[in-house]
């Protein structure tokens, strides 16, 4: 008696085939297919299987036991062990641009601040201002220095975008305002 389909080991997903081979002089009666000491199929026919739908199991190991039984009702039976990983990670962050507030006017040295939250982790946030990207920050609190000084003067989207470890993002975006210069003054001659 022996399972010869998964391997020992193996990870599995999804609809799995479970296969046993079995011998007996008098012959074999039934070969019943267990998972984690629950019955889940019986097989009274060579090649012995039992189909397994692993989609509503818990991620981790898990044991597999099949066992024959003879006519006389004599016994044996063989065990596996089998992983079955998390389902992926599809869940995108959140992200919010906590500083400087949508439409406020900045000027000089400004640092954009965001927040970003992940089940599984953030891996890091990019920071972008008009769609080129100016720094990133793989740590909480997550922030970017920008020097507004060189920009012109108007409108500008601020961008903080979070990725996590599988890959999935999301972002957030504000507008922000830069003032023109002052205009310089010119002295009054007086008569």
């Amino acid at each position: 008696m022996s399972i010869t389909s998964p391997a020992n080991g193996a990870t599995v997903s999804g609809s799995v085939t479970i296969s046993a081979s079995a011998t007996d002089a008098g012959g074999v009666a039934t070969v019943e297919f267990y998972v984690d000491g629950v019955m889940i199929s019986s097989d009274a026919s060579s090649p012995y299987s039992a189909p397994w739908n692993s989609a509503g199991v818990a991620a981790g190991t898990h044991a597999i036991l099949a066992k024959a039984i003879d006519g006389a009702g004599n016994s044996a039976s063989s065990s596996i062990s089998v992983s079955i990983a998390p389902p992926p990670d599809t869940t995108a962050p959140t992200v919010s641009i906590t500083s400087p507030a949508n439409g406020a006017t900045v000027s000089g040295s400004v640092t954009i601040s965001a927040s970003a939250t992940d089940a599984g982790g953030v891996a890091t946030v990019e920071f972008y201002v008009d769609g080129v990207m100016i720094s990133s920050d793989a740590s909480s609190p997550y922030s970017a220095p920008w020097n507004s000084a060189g920009v012109a003067a108007g409108t500008h989207a601020i961008l903080a975008k979070a990725i996590d470890g599988a890959g999935n993002s999301a972002s957030s975006s504000i507008s922000v305002s830069i003032a023109p210069p002052p205009r310089p003054r010119t002295p009054q001659l007086r008569p």
